[in-house]
């Protein structure tokens, strides 16, 4: 017959196992107008964690349950900041609306000596 203690730690450390276990978090990054796929894009998931959509515009990442601000930005685009609660397999698409510039001015001077 085993002990209760035996019995009890094993039990705990298996119900602790359960609670650090990851799930991927995964989806696409696309423009919101042409619904192209965004090389690069940065996905921030917590302060110093993030990720870069990969040619096709898509990441994959694993993350421990619980909620996250999933934050994603590219230069050109506006930045979109999400609240995500993961507890399984989740895939989450984003679409960037780009940002339109009024007005370029582009000048040049040309100093001859």
């Amino acid at each position: 017959m085993r002990s209760p203690i035996f019995l009890t730690s094993l039990l705990l450390f298996s119900s602790i196992s359960l609670f650090a276990q990851k799930f991927t978090v995964s989806g696409k990054v696309t423009d919101a107008s042409s619904g192209e796929s965004l090389i690069g894009v940065n996905i921030l998931f917590k302060e110093g964690v993030g990720i870069v959509s990969d040619f096709d515009g898509n990441f994959s990442y694993s993350l421990e349950s619980g909620v996250y601000n999933i934050t994603v930005s590219y230069v050109g685009y506006t930045k979109v900041t999400q609240n995500v609660t993961i507890n399984g397999p989740t895939k989450i698409n984003f679409q960037l609306n780009s940002i339109v510039l009024d007005e370029v001015k582009v000048t040049a001077d040309v100093a001859i000596a």
